[in-house]
């Protein structure tokens, strides 16, 4: 009988810690790069304010090479959505990086530190900032132009998109470290479905209130929202939203009002901006 009880409670932990295992992320290494993929680290040693050294600790890039004989000397970088509690790294990563390379772009997927395991705003947008200048730094590396690196984010990444190009720093030429030497402005900017007011009370009222309570932790830690920043003259600000979230009030209004507040924010400044609605598409996709 004790045999049997003694079974019956490791089957137990091990389902109890199957249960608790993370969610797969993605580690630097060269080993795909027969498949024209290949994961880096954002920094060499310790990123800024990691609470440890498991890969959860860890922002990287995936590179995605262009499709052969199209390369155009373009860089997009992908921002998944998930809450900022998990990244929806296939529909909103991998998707999205194949469909620009077979047009010519060298595709990065950012995996960004997310607030499930510890890291809450601006940590992502420091490593937001950090891809944007490795992009950068390493244009003659990647075969691009150092002035035609587009930003796109779904969702919860497309708040952390329009952050990076609204709070972006524009470089320290003394520093020791190159990437640290470039601004880290995208130079166009598209948001998929943003979820702008992610960091505002009313911009997730009702959604989830501990998520709420975050946001009034959160909030003064950023320079402003991103609605009354945008800094981002000259260049072209893409956006679309899907009248598909429209039938949950908490949700689709917010998303639509945000994204149009923020366009009427930029006509001031004449950036190019575009609007574009698709149907019979519910958030979040895609496709």
């Amino acid at each position: 009988m004790k045999r049997n009880f003694a079974i019956l409670a490791l089957i137990l932990l091990a389902v109890a810690a199957a249960h608790a295992q993370k969610e797969p992320c993605a580690v630097a290494g060269n080993n795909n790069d027969f498949l024209g993929i290949q994961t880096i680290r954002l920094w060499p040693g310790e990123a800024p304010e990691a609470k440890g050294k498991a890969c959860e600790d860890i922002p990287t890039l995936t590179v995605f090479a262009p499709r052969a004989g199209q390369a155009n000397g373009s860089a997009v970088m992908v921002l998944p959505g998930g809450a900022y509690v998990r990244l929806a790294a296939d529909h909103e990563g991998r998707q999205v990086a194949d469909w620009f390379t077979a047009r010519g772009f060298r595709a990065f997927v950012l995996s960004y530190r997310l607030s499930s395991n510890g890291y809450m705003l601006p940590v992502p947008l420091i490593d937001a900032r950090r891809a944007v200048q490795t992009v950068r730094a390493r244009a003659r590396d990647y075969a691009i132009n150092p002035n035609r690196i587009a930003v796109i984010g779904f969702s919860a990444g497309g708040h952390l998109a329009a952050l990076s190009a609204t709070q972006f720093v524009p470089g320290n030429p003394d520093a020791d470290d190159p990437i640290e030497r470039v601004s880290s402005r995208p130079d166009f900017l598209v948001l998929g479905y943003p979820w702008i007011g992610a960091i505002s009370g009313t911009g997730i009222a009702g959604i989830n209130a501990t998520m709420a309570l975050l946001a009034e932790r959160i909030s003064p830690i950023l320079e402003r929202p991103v609605i009354d920043r945008t800094g981002i003259e000259g260049s072209f600000d893409f956006r679309f939203r899907y009248p598909g979230d429209e039938p949950n009030p908490n949700i689709g209004s917010v998303i639509l009002t945000s994204v149009q507040g923020l366009g009427l924010k930029l006509e001031p400044s004449r950036a190019p901006v575009k609007i574009l609605l698709i149907d019979r598409v519910e958030h979040p996709s895609a496709n």
